[in-house]
């Protein structure tokens, strides 16, 4: 019980350390063999790529040799210089991988390598002779030559033999060091499985059921259920359950309270006789109070002003065309204010014109982004009409005043 407690009062941290240590310590003993093996395979893999570049440089020097003669011989015969090509080549290339195969061979093949230079240079010397004068390409030196190529055959061949004896030591090195690894962790593994299982154990103890508390008062926040008590303890669960519960306080009344203000916003946008239009930053109405829907004829299925403006024409108090984009409420959502200004609204379908008043301002967040805009409308059509009522009185008297003067 005792050991239960302390466990319990233990953070989430130390918990985890401790799941952690129990199969680490399984496994350091094991450490040295996999060194061990990575350190063979390293070394096994530079003397591979080593002992690969010498064949490769030997068989080139041989490849050399033999194109050389090859090169000659058919000068010899036809007395065409043009077979001296692959000869040229190969002189010019000797010297290059020559010194590529005493780099690869290493020191250990410096007995080897001075043989060969022994044999090589009287070898291309008795060609290039040959070259000179072909009359010295006697029955005798045709056959020095070519026991001088076989002496060549016979070098390189050691050098490969070398070579294929080296890689088999390599890779009985590295099988063995593969060996030794797969013994580790045939060993390791099962040790690891049980030093986890056993801090899983641990680590689950008084655990799981908590979390099961705290991810059911999650869900139960997220549908706006009543919480269950916060688990008990006093590690990062049991604070953090505490704290979902008074979050989940917190959130109720703040939810209580932004549902007073709705209702009293929308009392207020309900029973104004001005029309009030909120729109998203994409110029998509959000909220509209009946006021502004009755004056400016928007239906909700009209969505946004370009569904409204397929059904109204807007003319300026000059009765000149506006753009869509110069709404009031389309230049708020681009950041930009709009004075009180006087439309002429028609409707295609009844002809009906109705002249408003409308002004427009941008909602900011606090972070200085644009979010939408406020747009406020008024009916002005019976002053309008009355103006033009007036006017029109005020033309019919100047018109009779006048007649009673001609007369």
């Amino acid at each position: 019980m005792m050991l239960a407690r302390w466990w319990a009062r233990r953070s989430l941290y130390a918990k985890g350390s401790v799941v952690v240590a129990i199969p680490l310590v399984a496994i350091l003993p094991m450490v040295p063999f996999f060194l061990s093996a990575l350190g063979t395979a390293r070394l096994a893999g530079e003397h591979e790529r080593r002992l690969t570049t010498t064949i490769q440089a030997a068989s080139a020097v041989l490849g050399d040799i033999v194109q050389a003669e090859a090169g000659v011989r058919g000068f010899l015969l036809t007395g065409d210089a043009e077979f001296l090509e692959p000869y040229e080549t190969a002189l010019e290339r000797l010297p290059a991988e020559r010194a590529a195969l005493e780099e690869a061979a290493g020191p250990g093949a410096a007995t080897v390598i001075a043989s060969l230079d022994l044999v090589v240079e009287p070898r291309i010397r008795l060609l290039t002779s040959m070259v000179q004068d072909p009359r010295t390409a006697t029955d005798r030196a045709l056959e020095t030559g070519r026991g001088l190529t076989e002496r060549i055959r016979w070098l390189i061949g050691s050098i490969q033999r070398a070579v294929d004896a080296e890689r088999t030591l390599v890779e009985a090195d590295r099988d063995a060091a593969e060996r030794r690894a797969a013994t580790a962790v045939r060993v390791a593994v099962p040790v690891a499985v049980v030093g986890g299982a056993l801090g899983l154990l641990l680590f689950a103890h008084g655990i799981a059921a908590r979390v099961r508390r705290n991810t059911a008062n999650a869900e139960r926040l997220v549908v706006g259920d009543e919480l269950l008590p916060a688990p008990e303890g006093h590690d990062e669960i049991g604070r953090s359950g505490a704290a979902l519960v008074e979050a989940g306080r917190l959130l109720r009344e703040r939810e209580s309270a932004l549902r007073a203000s709705e209702r009293e916003l929308r009392t207020i946008l309900e029973n104004l006789r001005e029309g009030v239009a909120l729109t998203d930053a994409d110029g998509r109405v959000i909220r509209i109070n009946p006021a502004a829907a009755d004056i400016a004829g928007f239906d909700v299925r009209m969505r946004d002003e370009a569904g409204w403006r397929r059904r109204y024409e807007v003319f300026t108090e000059a009765l000149e065309p506006v753009d869509v984009e110069d709404l009031p409420s389309r230049r708020a959502t681009r950041g930009l204010s709009t004075e009180p200004t006087i439309l002429r609204i028609r409707d295609r379908e009844t002809g009906t014109v109705r002249w408003v008043m409308s002004y427009g301002a941008p909602a900011i967040a606090e972070d200085g982004s644009v979010v939408g805009g406020v747009t406020g409308i008024s009916d002005v059509t019976e002053r309008f009409e009355a103006q033009a009522s007036l006017a029109h009185a005020h033309a019919e008297l100047e018109r009779s005043n006048a007649e009673l003067r001609d007369a």
